[in-house]
């Protein structure tokens, strides 16, 4: 079955209820119900951003995704949900810290799951407990969602639980039992509070005999009787001979079998072998290898097709059976046995992918790794049951006597298409039909086509106010922008002068858009309790279509000032970091001034925010902040010796391989130049320039120096204006500019006098004005009365480490980002002198 079928109810509200709600879903179906051609079928068709995982390398090339281990990084060591780890003589069990604390996912996987809206687990019925509530932790942690399972993730769970179990070793479940009820999926911690809606396909594809489909039920269900019973004796055939070309294929329960029967059955074959390697090019492991890395044929040979036939024509299936009629070293002709035209077989290709986003689109996509090119063919006198799911043989030999795993009978049996094409090497006993009460009881859950109808109401109304909530929430943003402050301000040395200044402006106006953002969407949830169908006449549409009037024009301001950003540095590192941030802030802000233009006067429904979001195309983004080693941008005292300083910085460089900023940043060449140091002890004072740089280098930069004030007559400059104090350890000054706000407010100028006089922003002259504060040359009271002082300390002390947003989220109103940033100072300034 390749095409939906559009009669099929359960197949579009399954449909329906993934595209238009935010519900988890467990999709199942019995053999052959079509939930591989739904996985298809959703790829192309759902709009949303979709991310496909499976616990296996085969499973995940064969659902067109990548493993669950490789996509969120996870440990082969078994998950503990509570206390600390656990290490057994045999292996070691990881706890959630010590999962975070692992975790080395690179800014380009952070983005894919921070945009990630829906996660499909295909083979979710050998996916563990633990493993399914490690990747919760995971997407809890780096969504920045700790309270929402999965992150607020929707998670698409397909598989039959029916078939083929979680792999648990006893000594590893004699550990994992103290956490879980059972090892399957639906056990999990994350699932613990809100199970999955159950959907399950009943219509079935693969059989249509309703004594075949009656006896899959019984075995499926643990419900065989005595008709059941008879009807198995009856395929019950031990002395069973088959002949050459009869199509038939036995499937076994363990490897060794199938080889056995598989070589010896080649082995026999009087004709001369013939081999093809297959053609790897790129990324692809071994595990994942979806054929024969090297296929061994002859004339005369059964094989199976592994790979549906990609032509309209529709020649082959995945499992159809046929012989080897002809063959040589670059042709291969399949007779499938049926009176259809012998097939000539074209190599195919398997593809390894991983998700990336595009950063103009801001979706994700699939970008190849790498491919497998084979003749999907492999030899077929013999499968085992594990490698038959998901195939479809028109006649199989079952040989289930030695059946080891809960669903291996039901599997082997509901693989063949007909009773008719069923032969039971050895007799299935009433003792082979195992199936897990716990999945029988899981399986109670089920929902009726009704009730789905009227669960998906329900979804589709709370995933409407999700979208419409989500618009006017900031929070990603204001934590993106608190990043790349704490970015520059750690690294401020090798960023140019105001950056520092510029990037609070960028996070106090992402702020205030937060806080705005946070009470209407305060007021859309009481809305939205007291009008659940917000109506187009409404209170909310009229207050949507307001909001446009207030967000749109401050979102312009914002984008416009992004535009405009003058920052700075020398090193290359830097600039990428802040390059890239600044690109994702832009689309980001670019988005939403999409979204809140959309409000036009009614609620817009859900198929019409998806719309509005899934066209949205980042604008031009222009934003460069490397300066490189030519840059000529100076505002020094002598521009002519910080040319030459930075022409000696650039020369040491390219000598020794060394990136800028570790030979001499931008601020380093700035003071050079404007203070003059003469001796090794000048320079020590000078930032960056600690006693082995001074060894390393000193001396070429002293020399153009010293010759340049010779030829100038001038002086050194250094007590002109300290630079940094070789003891006590003072912080790293900004030179003649914070001095001359400093000379100003000690006038009793204000600060935005100040500021206005200089032409320079507040924040500027605050942070100005901090420095003089963490430098002792101000007294903290002159700026902060004292119980101001004392409510942002107490803060400070709570919170510790936390963004300045963060720490302002906790004052009230009449507390500003640059109160914040004086008490710092202060409480800098202490650390440096005790007993202050």
């Amino acid at each position: 079955m390749h095409t939906p079928d559009n009669s099929n109810l359960l197949f579009n509200l399954a449909f329906d209820m993934l595209g238009q709600s935010r519900r988890n879903i467990f999709l199942t179906g019995k053999a052959g119900t079509g939930k591989t051609t739904f996985l298809r079928y959703i790829q192309g068709k759902l709009p949303k951003q979709m991310a496909i995982v499976a616990p296996t390398g085969v499973a995940a090339i064969n659902a067109g995704g990548v493993t669950i281990h490789s996509f969120f990084q996870l440990p082969l060591s078994p998950f503990v949900p509570d206390g600390p780890g656990v290490t057994t003589a045999r292996e070691e069990f990881v706890n959630a810290y010590g999962l975070v604390s692992r975790l080395r996912i690179l800014k380009e996987k952070q983005k894919i799951l921070q945009q990630l809206e829906l996660l499909v687990i295909d083979e979710v019925s050998m996916v563990r407990a633990d493993t399914l509530d490690a990747v919760d932790t995971v997407l809890r942690h780096v969504r920045q969602r700790p309270q929402d399972a999965f992150g607020g993730v929707q998670v698409l769970f397909i598989g039959d639980m029916f078939q083929l179990p979680p792999v648990v070793k006893e000594d590893t479940w004699d550990v994992l039992r103290g956490f879980y009820a059972s090892p399957y999926f639906f056990d999990s911690r994350a699932l613990r509070d809100s199970q999955p809606v159950y959907i399950e396909f009943d219509k079935i594809y693969r059989q249509s005999d309703p004594r075949f489909i009656d006896l899959l039920n019984q075995v499926r269900n643990n419900e065989l009787g005595a008709g059941g019973m008879e009807i198995l004796e009856s395929l019950y055939q031990p002395v069973f001979k088959r002949h050459a070309g009869d199509g038939y294929i036995t499937l076994t329960t363990h490897n060794e079998q199938a080889r056995e029967i598989n070589g010896r059955e080649l082995l026999q074959l009087d004709s001369g072998a013939i081999s093809f390697s297959a053609r790897i090019e790129g990324e692809f492991p071994e595990s994942a290898f979806p054929a024969d890395e090297i296929l061994v044929l002859k004339p005369g040979a059964q094989v199976m097709f592994i790979k549906n036939d990609p032509d309209r024509a529709r020649r082959y299936f995945n499992g159809k059976i046929g012989v080897v009629s002809e063959l040589d070293d670059e042709r291969i002709v399949v007779d499938c046995m049926d009176g259809s035209p012998a097939i000539e077989v074209e190599r195919e290709k398997w593809e390894n992918i991983r998700y990336a986003l595009n950063p103009t689109t801001r979706k994700m996509e699939q970008d190849l790794l790498g491919s497998f090119s084979q003749y999907p063919l492999r030899l077929a006198w013999a499968i085992t049951i594990h490698k038959s799911q998901g195939l479809t043989f028109d006649r199989a030999i079952i040989d289930a006597g030695r059946s080891f795993a809960s669903g291996q009978v039901y599997v082997a049996l509901s693989r063949c298409r007909t009773l008719d094409g069923l032969v039971l090497l050895s007799r299935v006993s009433q003792g082979s039909f195992f199936t897990d009460r716990r999945i029988v009881e899981f399986s109670l859950r089920r929902s009726s086509s009704a009730e789905l109808q009227v669960e998906l109401g329900a979804a589709k109304l709370h995933y409407q106010q999700h979208l419409l909530l989500d618009i006017f929430d900031f929070g990603a943003v204001l934590y993106e922008a608190n990043q790349l402050q704490a970015y520059i301000e750690t690294n401020s040395g090798s960023f140019s002068a105001g950056a520092a200044a510029y990037l609070l402006s960028v996070v106090e106006q992402v702020y205030a858009l937060n806080e705005v953002g946070d009470r209407f969407r305060t007021w859309l949830g009481f809305e939205f309790r007291k009008e659940p169908v917000p109506g187009e006449a409404g209170a909310v549409a009229a207050r949507l279509y307001s909001s446009a009037g207030y967000f749109r024009p401050r979102l312009t301001e914002l984008l416009s000032v992004l535009t405009g950003s003058a920052v700075s540095t020398d090193s290359r590192l830097h600039a990428r970091e802040y390059n890239d941030a600044m690109r994702d802030l832009f689309a980001q802000l670019s988005l939403k001034l999409q979204l809140v233009s959309g409000m036009t006067g009614s609620v817009p429904a859900v198929d019409q925010l998806l719309e509005v979001r899934n066209s949205f195309l980042a604008p031009p983004f222009s934003v460069n902040a490397y300066g490189g080693p030519s840059s000529t941008v100076s505002t020094s005292r002598h521009p002519v010796l910080y040319q030459q300083l930075r022409k000696v910085r650039d020369q040491i460089c390219s000598r020794k391989e060394l990136p800028l900023y570790l030979v001499a940043g931008t601020k380093s060449i700035e003071e050079m130049a404007d203070f003059l140091p003469l001796t090794n002890a000048d320079l020590l004072r000078i930032n960056g320039f600690g006693e082995a740089k001074v060894k390393a280098y000193g001396d070429e930069f002293l020399s153009v120096i010293q010759a340049y004030c010779s030829s100038n007559g001038l002086e050194t400059a250094m007590e002109a204006g300290t630079v940094k104090e070789k003891k006590p350890p003072a912080t790293k000054r900004k030179g003649s500019t914070r001095l001359e706000s400093l000379a100003f407010f000690k006038e009793g100028l204000t600060v935005p006098d100040i500021a206005a006089k200089r032409g320079l922003t507040v924040q500027t002259v605050e942070s100005h004005l901090a420095s003089s504060v963490a430098n002792g040359e101000l007294n903290v009271e002159s700026l902060l009365p004292r119980e101001k002082l004392l409510q942002i300390e107490s803060v400070l002390e709570r919170l510790g480490d936390s963004s300045i947003s963060i720490i302002k989220q906790e004052l009230d109103e009449s507390f500003g980002f640059g109160d914040i940033r004086i008490t710092m100072a202060w409480q800098e300034f202490k650390r440096s002198h005790p007993g202050s």
